[in-house]
């Protein structure tokens, strides 16, 4: 299956589940009020179960933190597929409702295991600090109750999720029931659960009374130490320039380094300042940004450190382009003055075909694949159906291997290696982006023909990108270059694009933008 069939096939079932959709995200039910401006403590499980849990959390839980419990199997009815689909989802709603401060918790029943473990890494992945994770023994409540059509849902969903990578992190996982079933447990017995710090809460079967006392000593007690993703230190220096001359700084598409902008520096002259904005997570030991928003805030910082006066240019790839935007609109909105910005072959957001939409991991797998056969000008024989009944690790190493053939990667190298591009690139395709506000400078837009896409069929989509993109960037100047996604950073594709950027000064109206691409 090629990468546009691929990202297609995902678009057709969103757009299925889009028409039977109830609501845009699962209802929350409170289940205890808190103080007001707390992010609250999720509970994920069926009604049937919690009946019998709710009494405890309302009336042995101590503090002023709220207590609310999604409702998952809305979800399940708004056609949601993969596990991270749902914990985006109900992060989504937790923000609505919820002001970010403070820290958030999550209390699943063993059946909902597994959400809880997305939900914990997806909040981490957003900057959103995590107070509590915890799993409750099916054992501790009602047999004929622990097990409800939302739980089966969750079921299915870990069953798709069973050869993708369970992204562990240092946070202790409270088990609640007996010690040790956890191990046995199809619900916990996970790659991601494994890397935790277990902290066990003896319980035995069918004791209501030893489960509230150990619920509420355990939620009390971690409430006041939340886990955060960690610091993360994104600006590397590209090229020096001169002191006072305005600087460049420039973001990677997905999965991809700020060494793809070495070439740019080349050609932009040596006398301005680049700088690279790394991804998290591209060092393959930290989790990747799971927002556009929180990895912008972070380059914000990291150029008002670096640059705190004059102006600033913000250059985007791909995805890049999502974050180079929304950088420029921050930093707009901070006073600073942002001389351009520059989105290079970047889809608009709301707009995009490829991401912000649910993937499995062999499906965003496919369409790195596709990249690297852009970058290799050669394919690399892979199918999803490779890489469905394989591990992680087997994923890496098959991928590795393809890549060492084609010459991409040296034979030194390791699958290791790649674990952070595939870890930032899943993250970013599945991002979903809603830009914060316009960016009223000026604008430059470049894009390249896709793979197999006719020169009128380029020469349409550009259009429609362009449009949309300015509507966001009213002053906006498009290009189209030769090469493709990958090779426009490269010479002597990159080299035009920049000699073209420094000629204009001026955006055109959108008749002169029309003839540019009719040209």
């Amino acid at each position: 299956m090629s990468e546009a069939s691929i990202a297609a096939s995902v678009r057709a079932g969103a757009a299925v589940a889009g028409a039977k959709r109830l609501s845009s995200a699962p209802r929350m039910h409170e289940v205890r009020p808190g103080k007001p401006g707390r992010l609250p403590l999720l509970v994920l499980g069926s009604d049937t179960a919690w009946a019998s849990i709710a009494p405890i959390l309302r009336e042995r839980l101590c503090g002023d933190v709220p207590v609310v419990r999604p409702m998952l199997a809305e979800a399940a009815n708004d056609g949601v597929r993969t596990l991270h689909g749902a914990a985006a989802r109900v992060l989504d709603l937790v923000r609505s409702e919820y002001p970010v401060q403070g820290a958030l918790g999550v209390l699943a029943l063993e059946p909902a295991a597994r959400m809880a473990h997305a939900l914990a890494i997806q909040c981490l992945m957003e900057d959103i600090p995590l107070s509590f994770v915890g799993v409750i023994d099916a054992t501790c409540v009602d047999a004929a109750s622990a097990f409800a059509p939302e739980d089966r849902w969750l079921e299915e969903l870990a069953e798709v999720a069973h050869n993708e990578e369970h992204l562990g992190h240092h946070f202790d996982l409270h088990w609640f029931g007996q010690p040790g079933r956890h191990l046995s447990s199809p619900a916990t017995r996970t790659q991601g659960f494994a890397r935790q710090r277990l902290r066990s809460w003896p319980v035995a079967a069918g004791d209501a009374d030893t489960l509230a006392e150990q619920l509420a000593r355990a939620v009390e007690g971690a409430l006041d130490v939340p886990v955060t993703a960690g610091k993360h230190a994104p600006l590397m220096t590209i090229q020096s320039g001169v002191p006072g001359a305005e600087a460049y700084f420039c973001l990677p598409g997905a999965g991809a380094s700020v060494i793809d902008f070495i070439p740019f520096s080349t050609v932009i002259g040596s006398r301005h300042p680049v700088y690279g904005l790394q991804p998290r997570g591209m060092c393959g030991t930290q989790l990747p940004a799971g927002s556009v928003e929180s990895a912008a805030n972070r380059f914000v910082a990291s150029i008002q450190e670096c640059q705190p006066r004059g102006v600033v240019h913000v250059v985007g790839h791909s995805f890049g382009g999502w974050l180079a935007f929304e950088t420029a609109v921050r930093l707009q909105a901070a006073g600073r003055t942002v001389g351009s910005l520059t989105l290079l072959d970047s889809e608009a957001p709301g707009s995009s075909k490829r991401a912000g939409h649910e993937y499995t991991r062999p499906e965003a797998l496919m369409l790195l694949v596709g990249l690297y056969e852009q970058a290799a000008h050669r394919p690399l024989d892979l199918s999803i159906d490779a890489f469905e009944g394989l591990c992680c690790d087997e994923q890496l190493s098959l991928l590795h291997r393809r890549l060492v053939g084609v010459g991409l990667l040296p034979r030194a190298s390791s699958p290791g290696q790649l674990l952070g591009s595939v870890r930032c690139f899943e993250a970013a395709v599945r991002t979903r982006y809603r830009p914060s506000g316009r960016f009223d400078g000026e604008t430059r837009l470049v894009l390249v023909r896709g793979t197999g896409e006719t020169v009128e069929a380029a020469a349409m989509r550009q259009y429609e990108t362009a449009e949309a993109w300015r509507r966001l960037a009213p002053r906006l100047k498009l290009r189209r270059e030769s090469g493709n996604h990958i090779t426009l950073l490269r010479m002597p594709h990159i080299g035009e694009t920049v000699r073209w950027l420094k000629t204009t000064t001026t955006a055109p109206s959108r008749d002169e933008a029309s003839c540019l691409i009719r040209a």
